[in-house]
């Protein structure tokens, strides 16, 4: 969603169809969704891959199914968000959260290099 959602469908667009774009979700229940957002109009050019950026093995798996060869362009942004006051959170709160952001950059960037 959003930027992440936003970058994906313009590369997906370029007419020359120079890019092979895989979009990555960690729950794939909500694919349809994304798949209507862009209209079915980059089948060629788009494909959606479940990943969670907390699960190595997932990150792995991901990785084993792009059939390009090679990536040229990575974009890390999976996130969370903090509602509330930071003196209000859990530590285990902030330890998800600090999985996800920042961990999960981490996993992700070092799998795919």
């Amino acid at each position: 969603s959003g930027i992440g959602l936003s970058l994906a469908v313009h590369l997906a667009s370029n007419p020359s169809k120079a890019y092979e774009v895989y979009g990555t979700m960690r729950n794939l229940d909500k694919k349809q969704g994304l798949l209507e957002s862009v209209r079915g109009l980059h089948k060629d050019t788009m494909a959606i891959l479940q990943m969670d950026v907390t699960d190595q093995q997932s990150i792995l798996d991901a990785k084993r199914n792009v059939t390009e060869g090679r990536i040229d362009i990575l974009v890390c942004n999976a996130g969370v968000g903090l509602m509330g006051p930071l003196e209000a959170q859990s530590l285990d709160t902030m330890q998800g959260i600090l999985d996800v952001n920042l961990l999960g950059t981490l996993r992700t960037i070092q799998t795919f290099l």
